[in-house]
């Protein structure tokens, strides 16, 4: 990694923004940054690089300004903010740096990263890298993973960025400049053609090297589409974690007592994780059962039993999810057969360690557990066939009760050594009891 002499970063400070004394850190072909306190932080603020026709957003401000701010972030709690006001209808564009690093590019190396415009701006923006040999990212001719070219006018024009969301950028930027070193990590906004103001946010940037996936189901992150509600559909989707033309979903839930959106990608809390056939928000869920595992007293009810989250704990899969409840202490993870589903929870050292099984109120239904054979077993009608379920649990089931007057719901209690994991074996059928525990067993 280069190092910046003492007078380079007094002349730095003074005339061209504000640069922190050494560059940010990076293993070699390696870097990735979320701006939180424990991340590389920025190597310059505020600190263009190249400019014409771009000025400040407000308050005195002249040039473009980039800068981490605690205000709004994709996964924790900071983000790189950026800014700026333009001024012309003819030559439009601000280049800011913001890391120094020193990073080869492979054949294998991986640009990517999470951008959100605000709204009344523009979207021609876009991560830029610097290379020693003078070359840039925005001429190489290198796309994003919709065929656009990653340079912010394209970006802008491309059709696919969208105002005060989160957008995700990736790009093999392997394929077109390989054998090349960055040197500068810059976030540049480029539009000729308009004028106004333009804010936003930049976080999770990461340049990897890491070899292709051995198989093409690593590549799916299924919250994709998840960022949508009632009022707006950014897909419609859930992280349903299933096996080809598979029997049932497995997915978190964020809204316990919702058949309509089940998963909601700005939720902060989980309330459950599901059973689902669900083919879209609008038509509903059928024949959906929730599993919520917890410590501490029996909580029931989704808003009683809720737990806080974060995206960057989570791992969505096609064939497996994971996350983790923070409020309790516990590591859910799922992954799906054909009639069935595993769940492991990973507890701390608790004498009340509980697994609740709960549906939205509306539904009917039964459950009974038998603690000596470690099963819970019943059925629920809610919507269209009754489906019935058969589960087993690999934990001595200390306590269990029913809870009547919110749907079907039930609970088990049992007591864990710190770190232990409890596994939850589940089947279903839409025949009968003895049809789903066979299937339990395929």
């Amino acid at each position: 990694m280069r190092k910046i002499p003492w007078l380079a970063t007094l002349l730095l400070t003074a005339g061209l923004g504000v640069a922190v004394a050494a560059p940010a850190i990076a293993a070699p072909g390696d870097f990735t940054t979320g701006f939180e306190p424990s991340d590389p932080q920025p190597t310059w603020q505020n600190s263009v690089e190249s400019s014409a026709g771009v000025g400040g957003y407000c308050c005195g401000l002249t040039t473009m300004e980039s800068g981490v701010r605690a205000e709004t972030a994709h996964a924790g709690t900071s983000a790189l903010m950026f800014s700026g006001n333009d001024q012309s209808t003819t030559t439009s564009y601000s280049y800011n740096r913001v890391f120094d690093v020193d990073l080869p590019v492979t054949a294998d190396s991986t640009l990517s990263y999470w951008l959100y415009p605000q709204s009344g701006g523009h979207l021609d923006l876009a991560v830029d890298l610097v290379f020693t040999d003078g070359s840039r990212l925005r001429d190489s001719g290198a796309v994003d993973q919709n065929g656009i070219r990653v340079h912010p006018a394209f970006q802008g024009s491309g059709s696919v960025l969208g105002f005060d969301r989160w957008n995700f950028v990736t790009s093999a930027i392997g394929d077109h400049v390989a054998g090349r070193t960055i040197d500068r990590i810059l976030l540049g906004y480029d539009q000729p053609l308009n004028t106004g103001t333009f804010r936003g946010y930049l976080d999770d940037l990461s340049i990897t090297a890491a070899a292709p996936p051995e198989r093409l189901s690593d590549l799916v992150d299924t919250r994709r589409g998840s960022n949508s509600d009632v009022s707006y559909s950014r897909g419609n989707t859930f992280p349903g974690s299933t096996v080809p033309n598979g029997f049932n979903f497995w997915t978190p839930i964020t809204n316990g007592n919702s058949d309509g959106w089940l998963y909601q990608y700005n939720a902060t809390t989980v309330q459950g994780f599901g059973v689902s056939h669900q083919p879209s928000p609008w038509i509903g869920d059928y024949s959906q059962l929730q599993v919520m595992p917890m410590t501490g007293s029996v909580k029931t009810t989704p808003d009683a039993r809720k737990s806080t989250f974060s995206h960057a704990n989570e791992v969505a899969k096609a064939h497996y999810y994971k996350t983790q409840l923070d409020t309790y202490g516990v590591t859910a993870e799922m992954t799906p057969t054909d009639h069935a589903g595993v769940m492991r929870f990973k507890y701390p050292a608790t004498s009340e360690s509980v697994i609740v099984f709960d549906t939205i109120d509306k539904v009917g239904g039964s459950i009974t557990v038998n603690a000596s054979a470690r099963t819970i077993t019943g059925y629920l009608d809610h919507k269209g066939p009754r489906l019935y379920f058969s589960a087993t649990v690999d934990k001595a089931i200390a306590a269990s009760g029913n809870v009547s007057g919110q749907g079907v719901t039930s609970w088990i209690r049992f007591a864990t050594t710190a770190n232990e994991q409890v596994t939850l074996r589940m089947a279903t059928s839409y025949m009968s009891v003895a049809q789903a525990t066979a299937n339990l067993s395929q």
